[in-house]
């Protein structure tokens, strides 16, 4: 099995938008999510958009990726992104994914922050030929120009018939910490048609204290708790903490072996305490995957 990104400079590493379609947007290279460049939307009282075709065969998903800054400190104009399918002429069958980022919900690039989202299109309808995933802004007086990178439409392409591989998609917004109750970060559904296979399920959770602490003394922080929950039939496969003072990743893997079906697991997280003056614990990227492995697979 092996992971093909359908975007063709979906990073703008090229310093170009070639083969975009674009209005009102530019490269610049100020700001980057990686690499040197990415791609720059223009504010009110424009219109911007990015928009790419990309090849695909009925009944094929993707999983969206894209990374959002905004430059400054003035709210950030709302942006939208559209997956749409279409069969070889050009007749248009259906949509596949509408997802809106509200308006100021885009961190500054200035800090050097970024907003990562990740989506899954639904299957490609019969006929189709090709997707066109379309990025766009929505003018509004006052607000900031927005950056975008690291676009990619990612397609699972089994190699030996036998693995899948699925990217969570992620609550929306992606919620703060603020006492024990779980609250879902991320869901991903993956199909097991072998009895001896395992689901390796994969999470990496970017947070941060709602203020800095770690020159406090004595030093505060937060305990927060992660769990990769498998639903019908419930089980929990892995829970694991971690304490923040200012900002912090967690990174953790689990293994299950539900049987030959189709299975859903939610990605979820708490506060389980934090030092007095109290504080949340904003969740500001999660990558959440979902992979089925052979038995004899590493």
């Amino acid at each position: 099995m092996s992971i093909q990104n359908l975007i063709i400079n979906g990073s703008f590493e090229t310093g170009t938008l070639t083969p975009w379609t674009s209005a009102n947007t530019t490269v610049t290279n100020q700001f980057s999510h990686s690499g040197s460049f990415s791609a720059r939307f223009q504010s009110s009282p424009f219109t911007s958009y990015i928009g790419q075709f990309v090849p695909l065969n009925p009944g094929e998903s993707m999983e969206v990726l894209a990374s959002f800054a905004k430059v400054g400190t003035a709210p950030s104009t709302p942006v939208f992104i559209q997956v749409t399918f279409y069969d070889s002429l050009s007749n248009f069958l259906g949509a596949g994914l509408g997802t809106t980022i509200p308006v100021d919900h885009i961190p500054t690039a200035d800090n050097d922050t970024w907003l990562e989202i990740y989506q899954t299109t639904t299957p490609a309808p019969p006929n189709t030929a090709q997707a066109f995933i379309l990025i766009y802004t929505s003018p509004q007086a006052g607000t900031a120009n927005v950056l975008v990178d690291d676009v990619a439409l990612l397609l699972s392409v089994s190699t030996n018939g036998l693995n899948e591989f699925r990217v969570g998609t992620n609550a929306s917004p992606l919620p703060i910490l603020t006492n024990l109750t779980f609250l879902p970060l991320s869901t991903v559904t993956i199909t097991t048609d072998n009895p001896g296979d395992t689901v390796k399920l994969t999470a990496s959770i970017h947070s941060a204290t709602s203020s800095s602490t770690v020159t406090s003394n004595p030093l505060q922080g937060n305990t927060v708790s992660y769990r990769i929950r498998r639903i019908s039939p419930n089980q929990t496969i892995r829970t694991v903490q971690d304490t923040d003072f200012d900002e912090l990743t967690t990174d953790f893997t689990a293994l299950d072996n539900p049987g030959v079906g189709t299975f859903t697991y939610v990605l979820e997280g708490n506060l389980e305490r934090s030092t007095a003056p109290v504080q949340t614990e904003p969740i500001q990227s999660v990558v959440f995957t979902a992979e089925e492995i052979g038995p004899n697979t590493p």
